[in-house]
């Protein structure tokens, strides 16, 4: 089967699991400048970033905890300057 351009592109974005293809400076015919880029930046971090990272640092946390480390790991949250 012939696969396009626009296959390729939906798959790789649900792997990643994004909520639009703005995230990935994707741009989409008709939904150019749209003013909410803030919003979708904010729903993919609350609900994609944060529970990998907290994934992460518990694996983290509990390496450090079974090798007599008595330190809590925390990444530190990222931000967009404007």
């Amino acid at each position: 089967f012939p696969v396009t351009i626009d296959q390729i592109t939906q798959k790789i974005l649900t792997g990643e699991r994004a909520t639009t293809p703005e995230l990935f400076s994707i741009m989409v015919p008709g939904q150019l400048g749209n003013g909410d880029f803030d919003t979708k930046v904010k729903c993919f971090t609350k609900f994609v970033i944060q529970p990998d990272q907290r994934v992460f640092e518990d694996a983290v946390n509990n390496i450090l905890k079974l090798n007599g480390f008595n330190i809590h790991y925390k990444l530190k949250q990222f931000t967009i300057n404007k």
